[in-house]
């Protein structure tokens, strides 16, 4: 009987040390820290900037798009497992100098943007009476990236104009 239980503990003990064994890291292979040793991801996932050029349909000339050249960076958020900031996104730091935080989820190389409004700071304005909206709206809208590359989908609205085009670009 003794011996059933001292089997029974050890058997518990190994299982217990095993798991406790198994080394934590960043699984993401798109991430620019993934571990193929990691066996659980511990939320250290870091993806860094990209180098993008957008273009975007113009809601004043139907059919027209502009295009701009700039960096976005993916940054880690709150301790959210799988939850970063969208620094600079659609390039709405050429509008007030400073970059517009978007949530965003990453699950493996999807990106999901939720639906949220985005608050601009004009408070450095040139022109104090030219009133703007501090409020960008962001529909639900997706991207998709891999190790070197990062796709994203622009769906915005400002000061009753919908923007919509694509976001392109890589390491």
């Amino acid at each position: 009987m003794r011996l059933k239980r001292y089997t029974f503990l050890f058997l518990i003990l190994s299982v217990i040390c095993i798991q406790s064994c198994q080394k934590r890291g960043c699984t993401n292979p798109n991430a620019t820290n993934y571990s193929s040793d990691a066996k659980h991801d511990n939320g250290s996932c870091a993806y860094g900037a990209f180098s993008v050029e957008d273009s975007i349909e113009d809601p004043y000339n139907s059919g027209t798009f502009t295009h701009s050249q700039y960096t976005v960076e993916l940054v880690k958020a709150h301790k959210v497992k799988n939850t970063y900031y969208i620094l600079n996104y659609a390039n709405q730091k050429k509008f007030n100098g400073k970059p517009i935080k978007v949530i965003c989820h990453i699950y493996e190389n999807q990106l999901i943007i939720p639906e949220q409004t985005a608050l601009r700071d004009d408070s450095n304005q040139d022109y104090p009476d030219y009133l703007v909206s501090p409020f960008i709206f962001i529909p639900e809208n997706t991207g998709y990236f891999s190790h070197d590359s990062l796709f994203i989908n622009l769906l915005f609205s400002y000061e009753q104009n919908q923007y919509k085009g694509t976001c392109r670009g890589s390491r």
